[in-house]
C-alpha cells in the first residue's frame, strides 16, 4: 500500500515545502512544519513522523491514513481521497507560504522550564495565569472571566500568538478529562512568559 501511495506522497511534500516556503531538511523546517499543520488543521504531528515522511530518519517509512489525511487538509483538500483525486486530475491546489519564524509561540517542552509561568490573554477579557509542571503539562495558577480555574490541569505542545490555543487532558476536580479550546474569535491568543513572580504580578492587558 505504501508502495501505492509513493508517487502521491512525494507530490504531496513538494505541495507542503511550497506551503512553508521552504525545503524541508533541517531540524528548524520540520519545527515549522509541525506548526503550519498545527495552525492549518489544529491537529498535532510530531516532528519524528514528519521527518520518518520525509526520509530524515533511516527508519522504514508506514504512513497512516490518518496522518496523510492531516497533510492533505493542511493544503486545503478535504482528506486524503480529495489529494489524490486533485492529482489524477491534475487541479492541485495550494496554499500561500505561512512565515511562521514570525509567530511567537511556545513549543513544549524546549521553550519553558518547570515551574515556569505564562499568562495567557484572549477576547473579550479572558485573561489566565498557567504554571508549567513538566511532560507538555500545565496547571491553572488563577483566572479572569473563563471557564479554566485555580487547579485544573491540562496537556498542551504549543502555543501560538495569534491562534485558538489547543488544549487536551483538561481535568477539572474529579470529572474526567476532556478537550478544550480557548481563543476561537477575534484574535485569538496573546501571552506573557515569566521570568519571575513580580513580572507574573504586574503582567495587564494592553
Amino acid at each position: 500500500m505504501e508502495d501505492n501511495r509513493k508517487n502521491e506522497i512525494e507530490k504531496l511534500k513538494i505541495k507542503l515545502e511550497e506551503a512553508l516556503g521552504v525545503k524541508v531538511r533541517t531540524p528548524k523546517h520540520f519545527e515549522q512544519l509541525r506548526n503550519l499543520v498545527f495552525i492549518r488543521t489544529g491537529e498535532y504531528l510530531s516532528t519524528t513522523t514528519l521527518k520518518r515522511i520525509w526520509g530524515y530518519l533511516n527508519e522504514p517509512l508506514k504512513t497512516r491514513i490518518t496522518t496523510l489525511i492531516i497533510l492533505a487538509q493542511t493544503l486545503g483538500y478535504r482528506d486524503w481521497d480529495d489529494f489524490e483525486d486533485s492529482i489524477k486530475n491534475g487541479n492541485e491546489q495550494t496554499i500561500d507560504p505561512s512565515h511562521l519564524s514570525m509567530t511567537r509561540c511556545i513549543k513544549l517542552p524546549t521553550d519553558l522550564m518547570p515551574g515556569q509561568k505564562v499568562t495567557l490573554f484572549w477576547f473579550p477579557n479572558r485573561v489566565c495565569t498557567i504554571r508549567y509542571t513538566g511532560d507538555l503539562s500545565f496547571e491553572v495558577e488563577n483566572s479572569e472571566n473563563t471557564q479554566l480555574q485555580a487547579g485544573d490541569t491540562f496537556s498542551c505542545h504549543l502555543i501560538l500568538e495569534g491562534y485558538p490555543l489547543y488544549i487536551s487532558k483538561l481535568v477539572k476536580g474529579d470529572a474526567a478529562p476532556v478537550t478544550y479550546i480557548c481563543g476561537k474569535q477575534n484574535g485569538g491568543m496573546r501571552f506573557i512568559i515569566h521570568s519571575s513572580d513580580q513580572e507574573q504580578d504586574q503582567a495587564k492587558i494592553e
